[in-house]
């Protein structure tokens, strides 16, 4: 049996590489969304910067994600399913800039939704993958981290939701308290899912060198 699993190998690697950028480009976003909280002003011209850099990572990052979750899924059944819903967000995300109100609101949740079940998918995947190679460690190191990123980006995201169309609130207490929690919850989502990419590679790395003395 070949348990060298080399697609999904090459795939977790350019996954983690789409997790830095959209990481730091994400941080850039809340950086951008902060500086106008405390200073509308100011914090604009600043703000436009970092909201052109987090673009292009971002960008940057939809494509290494797409590659890695394809590359994923030739060895992980679960990772090619992703990938056809992977390609639906994307389609979702571009189809939004044609709508306005209500109609773009419904899309945006749809593509945010989507891309939460697209990663849920790859942690499983990759989990049900270590435990069929008897890689118990890593599976259960998945397991909690897939925990720990659901449970922070869903606040992250609720987080982000109230912010929506929020501009000008220095001052008010509340909602500088809710862009720093959602600073926070996406830091650590984003940590524990390349924590979890970063072991998922190591693993099959180690698998490959196993094999490779066979």
């Amino acid at each position: 049996m070949n348990l060298r699993f080399p697609f999904a190998y090459e795939g977790t690697k350019t996954l983690f590489t789409a997790g830095v950028l959209e990481f730091i480009g994400s941080l850039l976003y809340l950086g951008a969304l902060l500086l106008i909280l405390i200073n509308p002003l100011a914090g604009a011209i600043v703000s436009m910067f970092f909201v052109f850099a987090g673009l292009i990572l971002q960008l940057l990052a939809v494509i290494f994600r797409m590659i890695g979750i394809y590359k994923t899924g030739r060895d992980e059944p679960l990772s090619a399913k992703a990938f056809i819903l992977a390609v639906i967000a994307l389609i979702l995300s571009v189809g939004r800039i044609f709508f306005k109100g209500n109609l773009r609101t419904v899309l945006d949740l749809a593509a945010l939704a989507l891309s939460l079940v697209i990663t849920m998918m790859v942690f499983t995947g990759l989990i049900r993958l270590f435990e069929h190679t008897g890689s118990a460690a890593a599976a259960a190191s998945g397991r909690i981290l897939r925990i720990v990123f659901a449970a922070a980006i869903v606040v992250s995201d609720v987080c982000s939701l109230l912010l929506t169309g929020r501009s000008g609130l220095s001052g008010y207490g509340p909602y500088v308290g809710i862009a720093l929690g959602a600073f926070a919850a996406s830091i650590i989502a984003y940590v524990a899912y390349l924590k979890f990419l970063s072991g998922a590679r190591n693993e099959l790395e180690s698998l490959r060198q196993q094999n490779n003395t066979y």
